[in-house]
């Protein structure tokens, strides 16, 4: 996995009910290499970098590598800045589609919001 391979986050915990619905609690590394150039002297989580966590996530759950086909809807709330923030939670609710699934996801941190995400993952062979 990308991300979590260049040690972006870390993912602490993940919880799934029978709805068919994820937890996935994570925390952000701010010393990440990304930060260097995302920007010096005021690092903030890129968006793809939001989107793809979210990917990895999926990935995690539902043990199997995926592709991210279609973005239906992102929406990106508020910014992430690694400094500031204790543990992120991904949760993400999964539909069948042919060869994948549909995720419905929020990255959100107590009451903030900072990602909303509906997209369509297919699964890579």
């Amino acid at each position: 996995m990308l991300l979590q391979d260049r040690k972006l986050y870390f993912i602490t915990d993940i919880i799934d009910d029978e709805a068919g619905s994820s937890l996935i609690k994570l925390r952000i590394n701010p010393g990440c290499e990304v930060f260097n150039g995302h920007f010096p002297g005021y690092p903030v989580v890129p968006g793809v970098c939001s989107m793809e966590t979210v990917r990895e996530c999926a990935e995690t759950v539902l043990g199997r590598k995926t592709f991210m086909r279609n973005i239906i809807q992102c929406r990106f709330r508020n910014i992430i800045e690694p400094s500031k923030i204790g543990e992120l939670t991904v949760k993400a609710e999964f539909k069948d589609i042919e060869n994948g699934k549909r995720v419905n996801a929020v990255l959100f941190e107590n009451e903030t919001v900072y990602m909303e995400l509906k997209a369509e993952l297919v699964y890579v062979a």
